[in-house]
């Protein structure tokens, strides 16, 4: 082989190269977008309060786009598990309990004639059951029920007392409803086992322990307790079986009902009320380090994968959900919901994320 001819290859051989090189450099943003696409899929679904019309059901992807009304009826006490949603719905003098998937399809009837104190259910993680807190005929106060998420399902009483209970849960395996019971003025949360047929007391001390959650890992309950100061509530966790209870946050007063464990069970958002009556979002990881987030906000949820929390807020003009990176910490409002004045800004009553509705 003669000089010129090994030259030409040589060329030859550092062309391709530059070119895999430079086609490789061009391709690899696209890959980047890709990720970023991924890691904003899923929906929130949430109900806004319309004039003359009632709570409405909308859902819409996590970037915002194709907000769509899934259900032009008026829907109250909702509660929703994945792509499934509980609500209440009046029918002449019957209150019923139906259940809808987040993309207004599937609506059936549960029971259509019950009434559930506070309109509070709780759905089981596998999204077979429901369980409340109802006054069912003959009964003497609040008792604990749960039935099946099928249509004309027949409730199944687990307590059955004097004592006022509420504000049931599952446990993350469904074998465990924990819950809490009024004696004498006073909340202490109990633990009622299925199969057994058995409640435990698992608080039974002279404070309020109110608003239990189980972590999805089943491991421990975290809830609210005024043990510090009477009608002020801090957050609070303990074991399973009610041992080593600790006290999380001092100096609060927690909203009920506020409380959302992260699904890897590492992180709890919940939101504060302060002295002028404000609120404010809050995120706690388990070693009680705290970081306040948001002001003006009344209701969260969190993604699936316990990197984003979605919340509700206002302005003067818009109800808004916005999305916090829990990572990156930063925030972006997702979707506006015009409001009147006179109109309630606290008007989004249900807030859910969900990584597919049903009508994908």
């Amino acid at each position: 082989m003669n000089l010129r001819r090994f030259t030409c290859l040589l060329l030859i051989v550092f062309s391709f190269i530059y070119t895999a090189s430079c086609t490789q450099r061009k391709q690899s943003p696209q890959k980047s977008e890709e990720k970023s696409e991924e890691g904003s899929k899923g929906y929130v679904v949430f109900l806004n309060s319309e004039p003359s019309k009632g709570n409405m059901l909308y859902n819409a992807e996590v970037t915002g786009k194709n907000k769509k009304k899934a259900y032009e009826e008026d829907m109250y006490g909702a509660t929703a598990k994945g792509e499934k949603i509980a609500f209440f719905s009046i029918e002449g003098e019957k209150q019923l309990l139906n259940m809808i998937n987040a993309d207004g399809s599937g609506l059936k009837t549960i029971n259509g004639n019950i009434t559930v104190l506070n309109n509070f259910v709780s759905w089981s993680p596998d999204g077979k059951k429901i369980a409340f807190s109802s006054r069912q005929a003959l009964d003497k106060s609040n008792e604990i029920y749960y039935c099946q998420a099928v249509a004309d399902s027949t409730p199944i009483k687990v307590t059955d007392d004097l004592s006022e209970d509420e504000n049931p849960k599952f446990s993350s395996d469904g074998k465990l409803i924990i819950f809490i019971k009024n004696q004498d003025d006073n909340f202490d949360i109990y633990k009622y086992e299925i199969a057994a047929m058995t409640a435990t007391n698992l608080s039974n001390n002279s404070a309020n322990d109110i608003s239990p959650v189980m972590t999805p890992d089943g491991t421990r309950i975290i809830f609210l307790s005024d043990e510090k100061e009477k009608g002020k509530y801090n957050l609070y966790m303990m074991d399973i079986d009610g041992s080593n209870r600790k006290e999380l946050t001092a100096g609060l007063n927690i909203a009920r009902e506020t409380v959302k464990i992260s699904p890897d069970s590492s992180m709890i958002s919940f939101i504060a009320i302060n002295e002028k009556l404000n609120k404010t979002v809050h995120i706690i990881d388990m070693n009680k380090n705290t970081m306040m987030i948001a002001d003006d906000v009344y209701m969260a949820a969190w993604a699936d994968d316990s990197k984003k929390l979605y919340y509700a807020t206002f302005d003067s003009e818009n109800r808004k959900i916005v999305e916090y990176d829990v990572e990156s910490r930063t925030m972006k409002e997702i979707i506006k919901m015009e409001y009147k004045p006179g109109q309630e800004g606290a008007g989004i009553k249900l807030l859910h994320f969900t990584s597919k509705i049903k009508g994908e």
